[in-house]
């Protein structure tokens, strides 16, 4: 009898053997998976921490390849970089109740040994700064801008970025938070506050233009006094000099003295020759 295809390879072999195949497979693939599992890798900026069963684990990471637990251990890394948070559109109200609108820059870190606390309670930076960061500095600086007038805290800025500062450290210090430093990028008040700070400083230009030219005036008025003095002096000097040589003989005298002997052209009334008196 002649067996057919179908009989050649139905074996009783075959179920068994493609059995161990696919045994075989999920054997090496769980090894895969159970090696790759076995270690991770903390990136440069950031360090790492390890959760076993979902607490989180003592020990903290630095950058670099390191070994872990498969199935029960997962890695999580923690941005510990400087960074600057921007913290926009913060409205608050002056002392002389002003309306003002500021932004404030704030650089800070995250510390290593911090970085369990820091995971444990917010995960990432990114939620750091919008549950501590900003709410903070939106406190300190309402705050701040409620000690002063709209004008202080132009004139006073260095005075007001200090004390905003000290405010926003000790604001962030129960976030595991280290703030570096901190700036005020810009300040808006309200448009009929600035309308009257430009009409100010305009009366201000004005009054000091007015004192100027008052000045001047005073100081040319003295100027002709002291001229005319000095111009009536000479004159009182000439005169008493006159006197002194004889009065009007005196200035007939150097009339003569400057005389360049030439009769004069033009007739006097119907006298021909023009006469001179000389002195006796």
């Amino acid at each position: 009898m002649f067996k057919s295809a179908s009989d050649t390879f139905a074996t009783p072999s075959s179920p068994a053997r493609l059995g161990r195949w696919v045994t075989g497979g999920a054997v090496g693939l769980l090894g895969l998976w159970v090696v790759m599992g076995s270690w991770f890798i903390t990136p440069p900026g950031y360090s790492g921490v390890v959760t076993r069963a979902g607490s989180v684990q003592d020990t903290i990471y630095d950058e670099g390849l390191h070994l872990k637990l498969p199935i029960i251990d997962s890695a999580h890394a923690v941005n510990t970089q400087t960074l600057t948070f921007q913290g926009k559109g913060i409205d608050a109200g002056t002392r002389d109740l002003q309306s003002v609108t500021a932004e404030v820059a704030v650089v800070y870190s995250v510390d290593k040994p911090d970085v369990k606390e820091v995971y444990r309670n917010y995960r990432d930076v990114e939620t750091l700064q919008a549950r501590a960061l900003q709410p903070v500095i939106e406190e300190a600086f309402k705050a701040a801008a409620s000690q002063h007038t709209a004008e202080q805290l132009i004139t006073q800025r260095q005075s007001v970025r200090d004390k905003l500062l000290a405010s926003i450290r000790t604001g962030l210090q129960p976030h595991f938070v280290t703030v570096k430093d901190m700036n005020i990028t810009n300040f808006s008040f309200s448009k009929g506050f600035a309308q009257a700070v430009e009409a100010k400083v305009t009366a201000e230009q004005q009054a000091k233009k007015a004192e100027h030219d008052l000045a001047r005036i005073k100081t040319e008025g003295e100027q002709r006094v002291a001229t005319a003095k000095a111009e009536a002096e000479a004159i009182r000097a000439q005169a008493e000099a006159i006197n002194k040589q004889g009065g009007a003989e005196y200035v007939q005298l150097k009339w003569i003295d400057k005389w360049d002997g030439k009769l004069p052209t033009t007739q006097l009334g119907g006298s021909t020759t023009a006469l001179m008196q000389l002195p006796k």
